[in-house]
């Protein structure tokens, strides 16, 4: 295999943030901002989780789930909570597969785009914060992938940050110009048009536009953790997903979703 010196570089990067922060939300999620907001994403991440995946008997088929993106298993617990009583993980750091292999199963370590997995190998799966570290046209190979290694019937879910507002962020902020573990996100229209629509159909989607509003006053009152935690409740209140809500609104917001279902 050909040595990508960029991809080394990006699992140096999350080896070194995984031994500072350890197996906690902020070693995979955003490294700027205090851990009660990393902790409070965390928890609107396992919200928009129990709503997609509401009222599944587990996996299609009785096919395994796959964890896309896996990391150490942040969210793999609330899999198991939704009813996926078997969950394989992928990641392309060995380290977060051992780690996840450690505490709930099987872990594969391979690249996103060319999934190590044999066609309809899964009932269901997620896709939380992953598709952001590649470059859109490789994001789209990895979504082929993925529709050719999950059976029909399937539900995914997919929860990316939004372009327009890490664009907006970059664009303010001079020390994020630079960074290159991530990339900016997706766009709207990139979102929206994820997964093929002759074999998949949206049928719920959202974003955390309220959390993302109320964030210059969560940063100011991370330090008072009692008034935190009652803006906290109240960001997370605002952004649950509303039954059967599917309109990618919040065009500024820090994360959107979408729930698809293969025919």
């Amino acid at each position: 295999m050909k040595h990508d010196p960029q991809l080394q570089q990006m699992r140096d990067d999350w080896i070194g943030r995984q031994r500072e922060h350890g197996n906690q939300p902020r070693a995979v999620l955003m490294k700027g901002l205090h851990p009660l907001i990393n902790e409070t994403i965390d928890r609107w991440h396992r919200q928009v989780m129990r709503s997609a995946f509401a009222g599944e008997m587990g996996a299609a088929s009785g096919r395994p789930s796959l964890d896309v993106g896996c990391g150490y298993g942040r969210l793999a617990d609330e899999a198991h909570r939704c009813g996926m009583s078997s969950v394989v993980g992928l990641d392309f750091t060995q380290q977060f597969c051992v780690d996840f292999q450690r505490h709930h199963g099987p872990a594969v370590c391979g690249g996103l785009s060319n999934l190590p997995f044999r066609d309809a190998a899964f009932g269901s799966a997620y896709s939380v914060t992953a598709l952001m570290y590649l470059p859109v046209e490789e994001a789209q190979r990895a979504l082929q992938e993925l529709d050719r290694c999950l059976v029909a019937g399937s539900r995914v879910l997919l929860l990316e940050p939004c372009r327009e507002f890490n664009s907006l962020v970059r664009m303010v902020l001079r020390k994020k110009r630079n960074e290159t573990l991530s990339r900016p996100g997706f766009s709207l229209t990139e979102m929206r048009d994820t997964l093929p629509p002759a074999t998949w159909r949206r049928t719920a989607a959202g974003s955390s536009r309220w959390m993302t509003a109320l964030l210059p006053m969560l940063v100011a009152c991370a330090r008072f953790p009692t008034l935190y935690a009652l803006l906290g409740k109240l960001a997370l209140r605002l952004d649950r997903p509303a039954p059967g809500a599917c309109g990618l609104h919040g065009k500024f917001s820090m994360y959107r979703w979408a729930v698809y279902q293969k025919t």
